[in-house]
């Protein structure tokens, strides 16, 4: 009987001993995650300030371009300067495009990256606007699918496409009172291809850019090797411009 008594009492001590065990575990566990949940309540606190800072950025730096936009389209009201006026028009035409990208940043849920498809339907409906006239019927036609491109890449690439674009409603459609563009951003493998083609009256024979003193040209080829680009061209039924790129993973 005493020996039954010893170990009942021996039995009773070490289920007390795992019991106090036991309660000390869940006590360290719901200590270890109460600090987890009160770490993640500040995790999500700070993230969440950092994304409105990173919309009112998007919006305040749209706006003051939008105000730059403005002024030019003031002093182009005033002058009389043909000339003049052209250099205000494709300045306003080339801050506008930065300023959309900002514009389509604050308005989306990922403040890193552009929906590019949504974007270009803006740039392209700006465009028209300032170069449409009442003479002449230009139909866009844009496709970029499900692309979506980080700041780095997408500023530098919209200012291209505002170029591209300006230039043959320029002078792709000289004598015509309709014509066509058809822009396309596609992904290939680790990079990207960028066409726009036109059925216009096509580049100048013996065309080579590398040749051209233009600051539109010289632009779309800086812009390009930024990218890591390469640009070629053809004269087929009007122009088509390809530039192969790479996105700009970081900014140096």
């Amino acid at each position: 009987l005493q020996i039954i008594l010893s170990a009942l009492l021996i039995i009773t001590l070490f289920a007390f001993i795992y019991m106090i065990n036991s309660r000390k575990k869940q006590l360290k566990i719901q200590k270890m995650n109460a600090e987890i949940s009160a770490k993640n309540k500040v995790i999500k606190e700070s993230l969440s300030e950092k994304e409105t800072l990173l919309r009112e950025i998007h919006h305040r730096v749209n706006n003051n371009l939008q105000m730059i936009s403005g002024i030019l389209a003031l002093q182009q009201m005033y002058n009389t300067d043909d000339s003049i006026r052209l250099i205000l028009q494709e300045g306003q035409a080339r801050i506008q495009s930065i300023a959309l990208i900002h514009k389509a940043l604050y308005h989306s849920d990922n403040f890193a990256r552009v929906s590019f498809e949504s974007y270009l339907n803006e740039l392209v409906t700006a465009i028209q606007k300032t170069y449409q006239n009442e003479a002449k019927t230009i139909h866009c036609i844009v496709d970029a699918g499900q692309i979506e491109l980080n700041i780095n890449t997408a500023i530098p690439l919209s200012l291209i496409i505002n170029e591209i674009i300006t230039n043959s409603f320029k002078h792709a459609f000289k004598n015509r009172s309709e014509g066509r563009i058809v822009i396309r951003l596609s992904k290939l493998n680790n990079h990207y291809k960028l066409s726009i083609s036109d059925n216009g009256i096509g580049l100048p024979d013996h065309f080579d850019p590398m040749n051209l003193h233009s600051i539109g040209f010289d632009l779309i080829m800086g812009l390009t090797k930024q990218l890591d680009g390469e640009l070629t061209w053809q004269n087929r039924n009007g122009t088509q411009i390809n530039i192969t790129f790479n996105e700009i993973t970081s900014q140096s």
